[in-house]
């Protein structure tokens, strides 16, 4: 009776997580929107600067003009020229809407000390949510270079 009974729960909750799965696989998700640009500096494109330099731009949900916030990170590494691609998720693509932009650039203060802290080479305002200028939205019809990011030291 006993094993009946643990067989029987066992396929509830089997079936309550197909449930689950296929629910969240079978919702169509939400539709994102292909995103790249570049990031400049002074008007030119950032570059790698040698071993160790690391720059990522990411997309933060603007709550002020009515993006809900969670979801996955929004997160792109800048590579040559500056450009730069953001996916989220597992997707390539951003969900429609306005977000804070931020824009992270660093360099090894010195290469030699793996625990030296690193030096950014952009304003500290653009690596926070709160502080930085940069706003985007995130729409099907942007024209090419609506997602170009420039940037100070």
């Amino acid at each position: 009776m006993f094993a009946l009974l643990n067989h029987f729960r066992a396929v509830v909750a089997l079936l309550g997580v197909s449930v689950v799965l296929a629910a969240a696989g079978c919702s169509g998700g939400v539709k994102t929107v292909p995103v790249s640009g570049k990031v400049t500096l002074g008007g030119v494109p950032v570059s790698p600067e040698g071993e160790g330099w690391s720059g990522t731009v990411t997309y933060h949900p603007d709550e002020e003009k009515g993006a809900k916030p969670g979801g996955p990170l929004l997160l792109g590494t800048i590579g040559e020229q500056g450009a730069y691609t953001i996916s989220g998720g597992g997707k390539a693509g951003v969900p429609p809407g306005w977000y804070k932009v931020t824009v992270d650039i660093k360099k090894p203060s010195n290469p030699k000390d793996p625990y030296a802290l690193p030096t950014p080479l952009v304003d500290r305002r653009y690596a926070d949510p709160k502080l930085t200028p940069l706003s985007k939205e995130v729409k099907a019809d942007a024209p090419e270079g609506a997602y170009d990011l420039p940037v100070s030291k």
